[in-house]
């Protein structure tokens, strides 16, 4: 059979999908979104994520320039694609790790929830949690990976119950660094916060990257911790709290 396209021309607002209906059956060439940032309301990462059956992250495929407010891009995915700088013999591409984060803010405002609080009906999870107009905190690890070159950057990935079109959540991700036979009570270097368009659809995922100021280094330990600042006046979600369904260090 002939490949053939899939092509959405209509334009929303980040993150756009397309959902692989349960009678279809495609193998991918490639894929390409296409990023208008003329709206942008500040600088940002354009990227292309594949998901599986199970809603679990394939492969995030990003650019490797942070874009200012304004500029627009294409991103594009093909198999054996290598992410550019990147030397011949070996996997190329982006690669991403998810980033398990277990210790909430000793204040309760950042808990353990089960989505049966976002009135998920199909889906049962426990996963970290934000309770809204308050500052709270998540805080995990990972071991960078052997094969880490360059571009670190930390994916959130988000859900609330609001399903008012409009509304923003505000996020931040800090990160340190350490050896072995360093101290791991260092510092954490925090991101520029982020007010992030919530979707106007009930318990709809959406995301934000944060490209990292620290220089991850493999083998070391680098530590994450994920801020909600509810109570700041650019969080607009009013009594709704933010499930973090994942968090990914992704890399090339």
């Amino acid at each position: 059979m002939a490949d053939i396209s899939i092509l959405d021309s209509s334009t929303a607002a980040a993150p756009k999908s397309y959902t692989v209906k349960g009678a279809q059956e495609i193998i991918l060439r490639s894929v390409t979104g296409s990023y208008d940032g003329t709206g942008a309301a500040g600088s940002y990462i354009p990227a292309v994520q594949i998901l599986d059956p199970a809603g679990f992250v394939v492969g995030t495929f990003v650019a490797n320039t942070t874009l200012a407010a304004g500029a627009s891009a294409d991103v594009s995915w093909f198999p054996g694609l290598k992410a550019p700088g990147t030397s011949s013999g070996g996997g190329g591409g982006n690669k991403s790790l998810r980033v398990p984060l277990d210790t909430p803010d000793s204040s309760g405002n950042g808990y353990a929830a089960n989505t049966a609080v976002l009135s998920f009906t199909n889906v049962r999870a426990v996963v970290p949690a934000f309770t809204h107009s308050v500052l709270g905190t998540w805080e995990g690890r990972v071991i960078v990976p052997t094969d880490y070159t360059s571009s670190a950057i930390v994916v959130l990935y988000l859900v609330t119950n609001s399903i008012l079109a409009g509304k923003f959540t505000r996020f931040r991700v800090s990160t340190f660094v350490v050896a072995s036979g360093s101290s791991l009570d260092f510092g954490y270097t925090d991101e520029a916060y982020v007010n992030i368009a919530v979707p106007g659809t009930t318990a709809q995922l959406f995301t934000q990257s944060y490209a990292l100021s620290t220089t991850p280094v493999p083998g070391n330990v680098l530590n994450v911790k994920v801020t909600r600042d509810g109570g700041n006046i650019g969080d607009t979600l009013g009594a709704n709290d933010v499930l973090l369904w994942a968090c990914n260090f992704t890399y090339s």
